[in-house]
């Protein structure tokens, strides 16, 4: 496995080479539209690695629209009480809040984890990304939810997370009654002055990261198996 674990790194070492090529003469907000794709895209390679070490029928989807009708339909979508008192004016009639999430990963016709890419997340972005897992939580009660990112913007020095950050995620944990996986595979705290999408700040993506990110979803496929 190790071996092949090397293999993907390299490839995605490639991915991240090309990316910085083909984007060299992109604006910068070109550039963060397009990091979001490669995030996606580079942890759908980890995934799916996964899902083949595991040998289980996993399917990760990354678009809603490619679940079928039966799981959408289980899918968040809030809708306004009916007697909701509120001190301004506000619009009462509509199809209410569906909340959206990027990625999908489906076993025997269900919706078991939830997946948000992110390039980076920073500390006051966490307190989103806990809500909407709260809310998934809510319509799917034994959904997992798992935030994979690239970079870490809410770390310190050569720490990934934070002791801000730690002592905001463990408050919302208990707070909102929810967990949430966190995979990072970049090691040090991004730096807004250097963009990993200029050759002179790419970053690679770290060994130990990769193996624990493939690790931690390994263990959850195999959670599926039945004995």
């Amino acid at each position: 496995m190790e071996e092949n674990i090397l293999k993907l790194k390299n490839e995605i070492d490639l991915d991240l080479d090309n990316y910085v090529n083909k984007k060299k003469e992109a604006t910068g907000g070109q550039r963060r539209a397009s990091k979001g794709i490669l995030t996606r895209d580079i942890y759908t390679k980890i995934i799916n690695f996964a899902i083949n070490e595991s040998g289980l029928d996993f399917n990760l989807i990354n678009k809603k629209t490619k679940l079928s009708q039966k799981i959408q339909k289980t899918l968040p979508h809030l809708t306004l009480s009916e007697n909701f008192n509120f001190k301004r004016k506000f619009e009462k009639l509509g199809l209410g809040n569906e909340v959206e999430y990027d990625g999908f990963l489906v076993f025997d016709d269900e919706i078991k984890m939830l997946i948000e890419y992110k390039s980076y997340t920073e500390v006051s972005m966490l307190k989103r990304v806990f809500v909407d897992a709260q809310i998934g939580k809510k319509f799917l009660p034994n959904i997992k939810y798992s935030l994979c990112m690239l970079e870490s913007a809410f770390g310190h020095n050569d720490i990934n997370i934070s002791h801000s950050a730690i002592t905001l995620i463990d408050h919302l944990q208990k707070t909102l009654d929810v967990e949430m996986n966190f995979f990072i595979l970049m090691k040090g705290n991004r730096k807004s002055s250097e963009d990993i999408g200029k050759k002179e700040f790419i970053k690679y993506i770290n060994i130990n990261e990769l193996r624990f990110t493939i690790e931690q979803f390994t263990i959850f496929f195999n959670s599926f198996k039945k004995s």
